[in-house]
């Protein structure tokens, strides 16, 4: 049995930002499943620096992307904590873009009146903070990695969270912790088409519910408009920086179509964008719009977006001379366990930051590169609340084993965790995507209840059928979620239709 000081689950921004912000003498256990999809982000971090700009814009702008149904104080949390988590990264070594004028380069991104998304390697932001502080938890002799474990449930004593349940090399184990971090990310591969890792499928939302944690807003599931298919890889997505720049959207026969949808044209907030990408793929029957650079300079896009610039020429793609195929992909989970805004949940001694968190900060709609911000401005103030509390909290005796109901759970190889999230891939993506229908949200209900009936009697057979439940479980809250509630944001809700509630998007 492995007690420890604070459990992270999760090595993205979120939880590596909280335990780099935790004092070195409490020892901090963290797990990593997948890939995390914080390497991945392009666009950068929005924060007001201009004089021009200022909080009450970067507000405005995050409430009118969100359809003003975001807590307003969670949103000038965000906003107003921004510089002082910039500057603690610059002190930590992340190298930001700076122009000719030696200050922080900020760009244009959709939604936003004016520049102010800050990005460092180019189109690289993720992967240049991510790789500095990966190698600052690294060499943290207070920080241990269990790589390659997944979790499985969550030890609950009087509302209390004391551990959890989890597999690693084929052997079900327990942690107990006296704080135990969500930061596990969004449930993006739930769909067959999206920008996140293999992995990001938000079991860990279930797994919370499952032991009483509060949810919501799962509905809202953002559909980023540019997504490229990449030949090797699935698909790869396109910054809307570079719309920021001068790129513009065209239809199949080579038309902009932005201009008449909304005043900010290719700048529109995401949700928007999608869909008016969505509509012109309906209208055309073509599976794709186009991205034209082809009036901007080749030596520029390369330069501002290596990244994409040398993804796209493997492909025999050129910025700047050939127009770029692109579609609406599922990218950022808005909803997920409910927090404040010190990442605490209802359930004593759990937290959730990150995009598996939900304080309310999003709305309906998140705005461009607000979610790396999310990251530093949450996990920090978790790991303060983890700091005051510290002292005060002690591990309580648990009377029961939690291993009892998993000791006879196969754990080997096995083909059926990956046969029914293909299943449960193509339901969501057919019925649950930009655009539902009532019809087609009761049609994919109907199917995924039938597969958790199936699971629920073989639940604790095999590692691979609890995973599965997890699986089916949040699925089910997003489907449940959306036929409960209008359409907001994110995505829209329109009148029944056989023909058009099949369109995958």
């Amino acid at each position: 049995m492995k007690i420890t000081d604070v459990l992270i689950i999760g090595t993205g921004l979120a939880g590596t930002y909280v335990a780099l912000n935790l004092p070195t003498n409490l020892e901090i256990t963290m797990m990593c499943h997948h890939s995390t999809n914080s390497t991945l982000a392009q666009g950068g971090i929005a924060i007001s620096l201009d004089q021009k700009d200022s909080f009450e814009a970067h507000i405005e702008d995050t409430l009118t992307a969100g359809r003003h149904t975001n807590i307003l104080e969670a949103v000038k949390t965000l906003i107003e904590s921004a510089p002082d988590q910039i500057h603690t990264l610059e002190k930590l070594g992340v190298a930001f873009d700076y122009d000719a004028q030696k200050k922080i380069h900020a760009t244009l991104e959709g939604g936003h009146s004016y520049p102010r998304v800050i990005h460092a390697g180019g189109d690289q932001t993720g992967q240049s903070v991510m790789s500095l502080l990966d190698q600052k938890v690294e060499s943290a002799k207070n920080i241990q990695i269990l790589k390659g474990a997944s979790l499985l449930d969550l030890v609950i004593q009087n509302q209390k969270a004391i551990g959890i349940v989890y597999e690693m090399n084929e052997t079900i184990k327990v942690i107990y912790a006296k704080h135990i971090v969500m930061a596990t990310g969004g449930l993006g591969d739930l769909y067959e088409h999206t920008t996140n890792q293999e992995g990001s499928t938000g079991e860990a939302i279930a797994i919370a519910a499952f032991a009483g944690a509060k949810c919501q807003d799962m509905r809202y599931i953002q559909f980023h408009p540019t997504a490229y298919k990449n030949k090797d890889k699935g698909y790869f997505l396109i910054t809307e920086a570079m719309r920021g720049v001068g790129a513009y959207l065209l239809d199949a026969h080579e038309n902009r179509f932005m201009d008449y949808i909304h005043p900010l044209k290719e700048l529109a907030p995401r949700d928007i964008v999608s869909k008016a990408i969505y509509d012109v793929i309906e209208s055309t029957k073509k599976p794709f719009v186009y991205l034209d650079t082809r009036h901007l300079k080749t030596a520029f896009l390369k330069e501002r977006f290596p990244n994409i610039y040398k993804t796209l020429e493997k492909d025999n793609l050129i910025l700047g001379i050939d127009l770029i195929p692109v579609t609406p992909v599922a990218h950022y989970t808005i909803g997920g366990i409910c927090t404040d805004l010190m990442g605490r949940t209802n359930l004593e001694n759990l937290y959730a930051c990150g995009e598996v968190a939900s304080t309310g900060v999003h709305g309906a709609n998140r705005l461009a590169s607000n979610s790396l911000l999310e990251c530093l401005v949450f996990g920090k103030n978790v790991a303060e609340h983890i700091v005051s509390n510290h002292e005060n909290t002690s591990l309580p005796n648990y009377s029961m084993n939690p291993l009892d109901q998993w000791k006879h759970t196969k754990t080997t190889a096995s083909q059926n965790y990956l046969i029914h999230k293909a299943y449960i891939q193509e339901i969501m993506t057919k019925h649950v995507g930009i655009v539902r229908y009532d019809n087609q949200l009761k049609l994919a209900k109907s199917k995924l209840t039938h597969l958790l009936h199936q699971l629920k009697n073989v639940r604790f057979d095999h590692v691979d059928h609890a995973k599965s439940y997890n699986l089916v479980s949040v699925s089910l809250m997003v489907v449940e979620d959306a036929l409960a509630h209008e359409s907001l944001g994110c995505h829209y809700k329109e009148k029944e239709s056989e023909k058009k509630g099949l369109k995958s998007c």
